[in-house]
């Protein structure tokens, strides 16, 4: 595989400690796409432009605020593979001590699985075909929905591809996540 990670940034300083941990994975990325958000376009926006720029047969997201752990890539890869999967993701291991309360509520499994529904999601810990990306672009004419402004985009994305019958697997490696929670949160 060549594969591409696409990160979307609005250029926040842990951007770096981001790209540092994808300098150290036991899997290299051929190529890492930052699309830097100076107009406020939205996750989805850059997500969209990481696309277009991405060369990869795989693209996988990472947020600017995550850290994966040393095997992230190797690991979505080989769930990848293994299942002749359309998705392969994960979730996040929340620093933040509210979100991590709230994602606590819902535990997910230890063990990698096909998704039945549910599990696979997470724009900030997930690969994709480039195929199925591009599928979405062709009929839908985007693969991340703009319409959401940050909030169900991914959601929206994983219903389209799994009224397409494609097959996702959830993979239990979850990318620190240095997110602060707001006071609406």
């Amino acid at each position: 595989h060549r594969i591409s990670v696409v990160i979307p940034s609005l250029g926040r300083e842990t951007l770096a400690l981001c790209q540092a941990a994808l300098a150290k994975q036991t899997r290299q990325p051929d190529e890492v796409v930052v699309v830097i958000d100076q107009h406020r376009g939205g996750v989805a926006w850059a997500r969209n432009e990481g696309i277009a720029k991405a060369t990869g047969d795989l693209i996988a997201f990472a947020d600017d605020d995550g850290i994966p752990p040393p095997d992230w890539l190797e690991r979505l890869v080989s769930a990848h593979d293994r299942h002749q999967a359309t998705v392969a993701g994960g979730t996040f291991q929340e620093t933040d001590p509210l979100l991590d309360a709230i994602r606590r509520r819902h535990p997910l499994p230890d063990s990698e699985q096909i998704d039945q529904g549910g599990l696979v999601g997470n724009g900030g810990n997930i690969l994709f075909t480039r195929d199925c990306l591009e599928d979405c672009i062709r009929k839908d004419g985007h693969a991340f929905n703009l319409d959401f402004r940050d909030a169900g985009e991914d959601w929206e994305l994983m219903l389209r591809l799994r009224k397409r019958k494609a097959t996702m697997v959830y993979v239990p490696n979850p990318v620190r996540h240095l997110r602060r929670a707001t006071v609406w949160q």
